[in-house]
């Protein structure tokens, strides 16, 4: 009879994909705050235009640090189980 192993994830390999998430989600709202500046810069003029723009800037960076903090841990991760073997 073989028994099941259970595998349970590391703090920080959740850590690294909710970080991931959030980037996906910030990445997301960029885009629909960028598709919506498009739809309404003709409309209501280019300040609203250069709002939204500055908004989904804003965004995108929050997302980059996000992105760049877990692949920090996830090199972190890996080196220190490098380092094991």
């Amino acid at each position: 009879m073989a028994t099941k192993r259970t595998t349970t994830r590391s703090k920080k390999k959740s850590d690294s994909d909710a970080l991931s998430r959030s980037a996906l989600k910030l990445i997301d709202e960029a885009a629909f705050l960028l598709k919506k500046g498009v739809q309404l810069g003709t409309k209501q003029g280019a300040s609203v235009h250069q709002g939204l723009k500055k908004k989904a800037l804003s965004l995108v960076s929050t997302a980059t640090k996000h992105l760049n903090e877990a692949i920090e841990k996830g090199s972190h991760s890996i080196r220190k189980g490098l380092r094991k073997l």
